[in-house]
């Protein structure tokens, strides 16, 4: 698949701190995000196998907890800011996503792998190609002036 996205060519360095950037600044981010917001938060935290989360396992009006990951139908009562006739449509994704993972015997791991490894990994090549791609006609745009 990285073969048919990238013609093999000589990258320079600065490109590739530049793609690594792209591809580790957002991570960072949503990293920081987290640990800024745990500051706010003034229920208890949630432990699921030993380890502590952020949110509560909390059934709350005003905001998502745990609760919604075990009952869906709360968060898109309360929280979901969508026009409820979509949820016909969306739920058949999202509930297919999450049989599909459940179907592997290691939810978690696939949850993991899918949205944080593999999801992230290709959209990361992609925005690479488009961005090589402007490169190579802003050089074909130069060599024709």
């Amino acid at each position: 698949m990285i073969v048919i996205l990238f013609k093999r060519t000589f990258i320079p360095i600065k490109n590739w701190i530049t793609y690594l950037l792209i591809l580790f600044a957002p991570i960072i981010l949503m990293v920081v995000v987290n640990e800024v917001s745990r500051i706010n938060v003034s229920e208890s935290p949630h432990e699921f196998k030993g380890r502590t989360a952020i949110n509560s396992a909390q059934r709350l009006n005003d905001k998502c907890t745990w609760a919604c990951h075990y009952n869906t139908n709360h968060c898109k009562k309360y929280h979901v800011k969508m026009n409820s006739t979509w949820f016909p449509t969306t739920d058949k994704a999202y509930f297919g996503i999450i049989n599909l993972l459940e179907s592997t015997q290691n939810y978690n791991f696939m949850n993991v792998l899918l949205f944080l490894f593999l999801i992230p990994l290709l959209m990361w090549l992609l925005l690479i190609k488009v961005l090589r791609m402007q490169a190579e006609i802003k050089q074909l745009k130069k060599s024709n002036k």
